[in-house]
């Protein structure tokens, strides 16, 4: 299972993709309760985020879970 999230202040949009089949999209709120809701229980995810300023504030909420910092100019091009 894959979560691409694209972070914002208070929602932010989320992408949940199992075999590169879409399963669940939508936003969440911005809080690790928000984010818990909408992910459900998920063994051994692997999040991507976009890098800003709230890296660190997402990699601590996540610690538990493969996290990766894609470049913001290479996401848009991928999108």
């Amino acid at each position: 299972m894959e979560i691409a999230i694209d972070l914002g202040k208070w929602k932010s949009y989320v992408v949940m993709e199992d075999n590169g089949k879409i399963v669940k999209e939508g936003y969440a709120e911005t809080t690790k309760n928000g984010f818990s809701t909408f992910f459900g229980r998920v063994n051994n995810p692997k999040i991507i985020v976009e890098g800003s300023s709230t890296t660190n504030w997402i990699a601590n909420m996540f610690e538990d879970y493969d996290i990766t910092v894609a470049h913001p100019a290479k996401v848009r091009l991928i999108a």
